[in-house]
């Protein structure tokens, strides 16, 4: 394979063309104005807060929290350990796997990053993204990647772009046979329909859009359309730069696998509360983590997390009370495990860079 990545990799000369204009899109958050910085900031957290006390109403006025304490506290704890090993493992390893995979054909001036010290670094950033305000986890990956091993910022940054594309369409695909092979309510199954076809169809457009991108000069500027632009020039740089098929296929089989383990957690949270649900509503309930995920909120995506897999397992028939306890269990089996490994492998990459 490291032949397949190093003949369909560009010369050094051509990737720093190439990666030189990504760089400023990178830098470019440097050159907003202090004003419009704090305003974003003010903005997420007004948000944020004004989104977790109408999940605390919410929660106080839906969920029995008789029933939700007698679930907790009757939980199986062997299946929450269980699942906490799953997602520290089989979860965590095939993502730094895709993400290597992507950054391998990128040019530096040393020796490329190995598998295992891209773990590391994947875990030690997965730790900064669940107690720090995104973008966190793909700020440290770059930072230490560039320092560490001399991989261009831009050469990263479109690497993490076509990683998250590649995500997209993979759980796009998942929902699309969810919905297909499923026994659900029909507005349920509509929307997954709908999610699927915007998922995959949405990556492979912007894949498209990417590829025939024609990047012109890139004008000061920090509106709506110079960062659509300067995102279509990093996603142009990171198509060419990564555009070997064999690497592409491999990603995508990796962002199965982790779709799969993340779903085999969700089971074992349901198991350790006594909630039966078939297998494909697991992955429906890894995909309103996943899109609760994304909103604004408090490090760690607590309390939003919660509230959007209640309102899931509730349409799936589960009575609010034992969802809040499955939901809670789910979080913290991934958040535990791998915010502990991560600080301990960013304490260490700290010791040996100093």
């Amino acid at each position: 394979m490291d032949r397949l990545l190093l003949a369909n990799a560009p010369t050094l000369m051509g990737d720093t063309k190439l990666v030189a204009s990504a760089s400023s899109d990178v830098t470019a958050a440097s050159e907003i104005p202090h004003s419009a910085r704090r305003g974003r900031t003010v903005l997420r957290w007004t948000f944020s807060l004004a989104l977790i006390a109408g999940l605390l109403w919410l929660a106080a006025r839906t969920v029995d929290l008789h029933a939700f304490g007698e679930a907790l506290r009757a939980a199986d704890l062997r299946f929450v350990a269980l699942a906490s090993l799953v997602a520290v493992t089989l979860c965590m390893i095939p993502c730094s796997m895709r993400l290597w995979l992507l950054v391998r054909p990128l040019p530096t001036p040393k020796a490329g990053v190995g598998f295992w010290s891209m773990t590391s670094i994947y875990l030690a950033s997965s730790a900064a993204h669940h107690l720090l305000p995104a973008p966190a986890a793909e700020v440290l990956r770059t930072v230490h990647l560039k320092r560490r091993y001399g991989y261009t910022v831009g050469g990263l940054v479109a690497a993490q772009v076509v990683e998250k594309v590649i995500d997209a369409l993979g759980l796009g695909l998942e929902i699309g046979v969810v919905a297909a092979v499923a026994t659900l309510p029909a507005a349920m199954g509509y929307s997954l329909y709908l999610f699927a076809v915007a998922g995959a169809g949405g990556a492979i457009a912007v894949m498209v859009i990417g590829w025939r991108y024609q990047a012109r000069e890139r004008a000061d500027g920090y509106g709506l359309m110079h960062q659509v632009r300067g995102f279509l020039g990093t996603l142009h740089e990171g198509m060419y730069l990564l555009r070997s098929p064999r690497i592409w296929a491999y990603s995508l089989v990796c962002s199965f696998v982790n779709d799969f383990a993340n779903a085999a957690t969700v089971g074992l949270a349901l198991a350790a509360v006594g909630v039966a649900l078939p297998i494909p509503s697991w992955f429906i309930i890894v995909l309103v983590a996943r899109l609760a995920g994304l909103l604004p909120s408090t490090p760690g995506q607590f309390g939003v997390v919660e509230a959007g897999l209640v309102i899931a397992m509730g349409v799936l028939g589960v009575d609010h009370g034992r969802a809040l306890a499955v939901a809670i269990l789910y979080h913290l089996a991934h958040f535990v495990p791998v915010t502990a490994i991560g600080l301990w492998e960013l304490r260490r990459q700290w010791r040996e860079v100093s």
